[in-house]
């Protein structure tokens, strides 16, 4: 009786509605602290971003003119003075989607990784007008688009000369525009991943041999978990392999918030004194502070673990 009521193709729908609902749930659970705490979860943001969606930029400039408003000195004056080599993909990486999502970029977003996200999304009834020009000038994926209104910015910030169509028409070459779903997503796919390697080489170009590096794992944002495993890792540079761009990094330390001194990774468990190779981008030279975005502030002195012991 029950195949009757339920034919073979209904157990698949189910999926997908409940698959859609667990969806809708996260993002209303996201809506509810935005409105309750909102800066803890946006700390960059000088303002609420259920403001910032009533405050669209209708062209390209108005973008600029927005985020000198919406973004806090401390995110500001760092992207200024970051190296230009790797400024924009750092900014993109870790808030660009704040602005994709509140400024409604992925409006005509066609990449099949998001479709479903965005279907379940209260997008506006009319495109924003930036949204529609990007689209208008063939840059299609809402991920290119940021990128393209960081590049201006930093430029603007630093009293460069800049021009919407001549760093359009640079991502175009990048980062083609693409109807079928597929292949958007393939292209960002790629384009990510070099801008990844980009990311690598300049940190790997900056080690020497013996410099002393620290690294977190498993930091996962708090909105999820309260109380996530979290690890710091100590390590020295052993040598450098530039056919690979990677370093082997002897550990000096590992340490967590629940006490314990080894850590998973892959099918190992690392303690002091092991040996790992890998790329640098997760490493940092200690005693070198770097700015994390989405927390609006510098990597802290100390161990900043929480619950250390």
């Amino acid at each position: 009786m029950f195949q009757k009521v339920c034919p073979k193709s209904k157990p698949f729908t189910a999926m997908r509605k409940l698959r859609n609902f667990v969806v809708v749930v996260f993002i209303l659970c996201i809506s509810g602290c935005s409105s309750n705490n909102w800066s803890r979860y946006w700390p960059y943001s000088n303002i609420n971003p259920s403001k910032v969606q009533k405050q669209l930029p209708n062209n390209y400039e108005e973008c600029l003119n927005y985020l000198d408003i919406i973004l806090k000195d401390e995110s500001k004056t760092y992207f200024k003075n970051q190296d230009s080599t790797i400024a924009v993909i750092e900014i993109c990486e870790q808030i660009g989607g704040f602005f994709v999502t509140n400024w409604y970029l992925n409006y005509f977003n066609n990449t099949n990784s998001d479709n479903n996200l965005n279907a379940l999304m209260a997008l506006p009834s009319h495109a924003p007008g930036v949204a529609r020009a990007f689209t208008k000038a063939g840059i299609g994926d809402p991920e290119a688009m940021i990128r393209v209104v960081f590049r201006c910015y930093f430029k603007k910030l630093n009293s460069i000369e800049y021009s919407w169509e001549e760093e359009i028409n640079k991502m175009k070459i990048d980062w083609p525009y693409q109807k079928d779903p597929k292949l958007a997503y393939q292209i960002r796919k790629i384009a990510l991943e070099k801008e990844w390697a980009l990311k690598n080489k300049f940190f790997f170009n900056r080690l020497n041999k013996n410099d002393s590096l620290i690294s977190f794992f498993n930091n996962r944002p708090r909105i999820f978990d309260k109380n996530p495993n979290e690890f710091f890792l100590v390590g020295v540079v052993n040598f450098k392999q530039p056919e690979t761009e990677s370093v082997n990094i002897r550990l000096t330390k590992v340490l967590s918030n629940t006490g314990t001194k080894e850590m998973p990774f892959a099918d190992r468990i690392l303690q002091a004194g092991d040996t790992l190779s890998g790329n640098v981008v997760d490493w940092h030279k200690k005693n070198v502070k770097y700015f994390n975005y989405s927390e609006n502030t510098f990597y802290p002195d100390k161990i900043p673990l929480r619950n250390p012991n």
